[in-house]
């Protein structure tokens, strides 16, 4: 198992150009090219809380598949994504789905319901970010933190897409919000309890509110980059 490196705090703050975060963030997002991690997922709403264990393979550039577990280790449920195509498979019912997923139901003290597209916008975002050649970026710089901005076009408009914070010590992802294209954040996701993994920067919890709706949360115990997935 790869050493992990607690995170110091106390270091001098450094200096990046817009130019050199773009080319950072690119390169911790080539580094990884699979990941296998354990987790426990958490989501929060008004209508009651569900968790339960999981463990996520990821493959890039779109292939994505999230295992979620009973307390006695037995399946609920087997999620597979590439790109577009989502099913999920139900052992206790002996049924897959595979059209008009839309949401996602959890079971704990009470029933959970998320978007499916929510789940895997955050469980992409564990793995690093992508940053669109299309995207037009913006920097901002405050006493602790880097704010980058990332636009698209549309009928010759600038739209904000994401915002991207990052700490000025090792230039870690600590928040990203996410807009719709109307310009209202619909998530946003903070990055926590990094641990240094092969040289790679990695946070061990991932948690995103909507707006209003839930509470998502990813808490890693254990998380492997590279690892041969056949």
């Amino acid at each position: 198992m790869a050493k992990r490196v607690p995170v110091m705090e106390t270091e001098r703050l450094g200096e990046a150009s817009l130019e050199e975060l773009v080319e950072l963030l690119g390169s911790r997002y080539r580094a990884m090219n699979t990941l296998k991690a354990l987790k426990k997922v958490e989501v929060k709403t008004s209508e009651g809380k569900g968790t339960f264990p999981g463990i996520l393979l990821f493959q890039r550039p779109d292939h994505l598949r999230l295992q979620g577990f009973d307390p006695l280790g037995r399946s609920v449920f087997d999620l597979v994504a590439r790109g577009e195509e989502v099913r999920v498979y139900l052992p206790g019912e002996d049924r897959i789905l595979t059209e008009e997923i839309d949401t996602f139901p959890f079971m704990g003290d009470g029933k959970a319901l998320l978007k499916l597209t929510d789940l895997l916008e955050v469980l992409g975002a564990s793995g690093g970010i992508y940053l669109d050649p299309t995207m037009i970026p913006a920097l901002e710089k405050d006493q602790m933190f880097y704010v980058l901005y990332l636009f698209f076009v549309q009928d010759s408009r600038a739209a904000l897409l994401k915002k991207l914070w990052l700490e000025r010590v090792h230039f870690r992802l600590v928040r990203e919000e996410i807009f719709d294209p109307g310009g209202q954040r619909r998530m946003t996701i903070f990055f926590d309890q990094y641990q240094k993994i092969e040289d790679q920067w990695r946070p061990f919890r991932v948690r995103a509110e909507t707006q209003g709706a839930y509470e998502l949360s990813l808490d890693y115990s254990e998380i492997k980059v590279n690892p041969s997935l056949g």
